[in-house]
Order: C-alpha cells, then sequence, then structure tokens
C-alpha cells in the first residue's frame, strides 16, 4: 500500500480511545436507570401522601419501615436454607434427600402463609408473653413465617439459574480436579449470580405484600398489608387507597431491580433497555 493510500486510511480510521468514548458506561447506565425509576415512582408516593392527609391517617413511613424489616429478615432466614436445599438437588438430583427436600419444599408451597404467621404468634407468645411490649418485639413475630413463605420461590429461582449454567462449565472444572462444592461455588454460583440475585428481588416483591407473616402482629408496628386490611375494615378508603399505593409501588420496584439485576453488564443502558432488545 502506497504512502498516500496508508496515510488516508490512518485518518479515516476513528483511534479506539474515541470508539471506546462513544460507548456508554455500565455505570452511567444504572445511574440514569435509577433516576427514571425514581421519577417514575416519586408521584406516586406523593398521591399517596395526599390521600393520606386528606383523610388525617397515620404517616405511613413506620409501616413501610416495618414491611421492609420483615421482609429483609425473611430474606435471611430463607436464602441459605433456599441455597443449601438447591444445591443439593441440583448435584444429588437421584438421591433420598434430594427426593425428600423437593417434597418439603412442595408441601410448604402448598401451606397458607396464614398458617405459618398463627403457629409462629402462637409458638412466641407462648415463649414470651411480654414480646408484643418490646420495641419491634412484634416484628420478631413475623421473621420465620415470612422466611417460610419465601423458601420455596427462592429454592425454585435457585434451582433455575443453576441449571441455566451451561454443563460444559461445570465438566470442565471437575475435569481439572476440581471438587463438587468448589465447582459448585466458584464456577456454577458465580456463573449464575445474575440470575440468583434476581430471584431473590422477586422473592422479596412477594414477601413485601404477603399478608399470612404479618396477620398477628400488634398495631404499634403493623406493616403495609395490614395496614390495608385494617384500614379496608374500618371503613376508610382514603387510608386503605394510600398503603395499597404505596404496597404496590414497593412491589413494583423489587420487580424492577429484578429486571435491572438480570441484564448483562453491556447491555445496562438504562431502564427503558429492559422492554428493547439488544443493539447488535
Amino acid at each position: 500500500m502506497s504512502g498516500p493510500a496508508l496515510e488516508h486510511e490512518r485518518r479515516s480510521t476513528p483511534p479506539i480511545a474515541a470508539t471506546r468514548s462513544r460507548r456508554r458506561s455500565p455505570r452511567t447506565g444504572n445511574v440514569l436507570a435509577f433516576v427514571i425509576l425514581a421519577a417514575l415512582l416519586v408521584p406516586w408516593l406523593g398521591v399517596a401522601r395526599f390521600l393520606l392527609q386528606a383523610t388525617g391517617g397515620a404517616p405511613l413511613l413506620p409501616s413501610l419501615v416495618a414491611s421492609l424489616l420483615v421482609t429483609g429478615a425473611g430474606l435471611l432466614v430463607a436464602i441459605p436454607v433456599a441455597w443449601l436445599a438447591a444445591a443439593l438437588v441440583f448435584e444429588y438430583p437421584t438421591t433420598l434427600a434430594a427426593r425428600m427436600t423437593k417434597w418439603v419444599v412442595d408441601l410448604l408451597a402448598g401451606i397458607p402463609t396464614l398458617l405459618f404467621g398463627a403457629v409462629a404468634a402462637a409458638i412466641f407468645l407462648r415463649m414470651s408473653p411480654s414480646l408484643k411490649s418490646v420495641p419491634f418485639g412484634a416484628l420478631i413475630l413475623a421473621v420465620f413465617p415470612a422466611g417460610f413463605s419465601l423458601l420455596p420461590r427462592l429454592f425454585r429461582a435457585f434451582l433455575r439459574a443453576f441449571a441455566r449454567v451451561p454443563g460444559t462449565y461445570r465438566e470442565a472444572a471437575l475435569s481439572l480436579g476440581a471438587s463438587r462444592a468448589h465447582t459448585l461455588i466458584a464456577v456454577v454460583a458465580k456463573s449464575a449470580r445474575r440470575d440468583l440475585v434476581a430471584g431473590v428481588f422477586v422473592a422479596a416483591a412477594h414477601g413485601f405484600g404477603e399478608l399470612g407473616p404479618v396477620l398477628f402482629l400488634g398495631v404499634d408496628a403493623a406493616p403495609l398489608p395490614l395496614r390495608v386490611l385494617a384500614a379496608g375494615l374500618g371503613k376508610d378508603r382514603g387510608a386503605a387507597a394510600a398503603a395499597s399505593l404505596v404496597l404496590v409501588v414497593g412491589m413494583l420496584t423489587f420487580q424492577l431491580l429484578a429486571a435491572l439485576a438480570q441484564r448483562p453488564t453491556a447491555d445496562r443502558g438504562g431502564l427503558v433497555s429492559l422492554f428493547l432488545e439488544p443493539r447488535s
């Protein structure tokens, strides 16, 4: 190639740094996604506040904090058990322990969460009748019922996440001398981390709106589902609508976080990209 032609090709080809600078960084896309999410959700929270002030109801912030505490504590109880159960069924699917684990999980999935709350309230109040007088003590009653209600959802989400990892990854690690436990933690779970996190957020969305685990709590720590029920029974439509609106916004937030967590890093261009096909 002659000198002038080579010089023209160099001028027409953009530098690598300039090409990279034109791409949207994942961090910028995530910030933009959360800004759009806040712009969509904050007006609805303002509507809920207006409805509550119009009816003279109690503030919803303590109920929102109580719902988040119950959901977070239930996840802390359920995630380790669900992860171990899913790992057992995934690694040893034909064993008696795996079949018994699946049977127990299916049994828990078929039990109404109301029964979990009733049994937990009976046990804890029998052991400590003064538990409701302790600050946030009534929330302890809902931790284990919430964990039991979240366990089947987390188990199935983790099992699906493990199954989506290509089998060649696992076979390659085992052929190199890695143990099953090390392969599961370092290869399978690491490859499925986005699906695992998305499964946790989806389970949190369901747990955030569950009424059964919190039905037997005291009125001093009433989460949002209990506030909706109490306002509905009291025929306070404004308070019921406000609590319902905040509850739906919270569940929608968890669902959107799950969708963001499941997107590949290169495709996280913003919230709008959740509804569009990634560019080739």
